[in-house]
């Protein structure tokens, strides 16, 4: 589900500051959200990212995070294998639902 938050930006269409809601697909929680949309709540003047801009910097943060996977299991093998090996069948069998509802939320209008 995108994030919605709200804030006080200059708006080039009224020319003063308003309130706008700013909408942001991705996991925002986790630092790895993208704005999607602008929009000023008082003359309804929309900015919106290109589909193609999002995917291009959602990628490059999915090969990151891909190279970056090693290192993490790592790190979470040396916290308490136990827990790592308990995790791992539902991890396994749950990574391409999660991916998968990661890029819809992106691409989705």
């Amino acid at each position: 589900m995108p994030m919605k938050l709200q804030g006080k930006l200059f708006c080039l269409h009224c020319r003063k500051e308003t309130l706008h809601t700013l909408v942001y697909a991705g996991k925002y929680s986790k630092g790895e959200s993208y704005l999607k949309r602008v929009k000023c709540e008082k003359c309804g003047t929309c900015l919106e990212i290109d589909r193609k801009t999002i995917l291009e910097h959602y990628a490059g943060h999915a090969l990151e995070r891909i190279f970056s996977k090693p290192h993490r299991l790592t790190g979470e093998i040396r916290k308490g294998l136990t827990r790592f090996i308990k995790s791992l069948p539902i991890r396994i069998a749950t990574k391409p639902y999660r991916i998968g509802k990661e890029i819809i939320e992106i691409v989705k209008k």
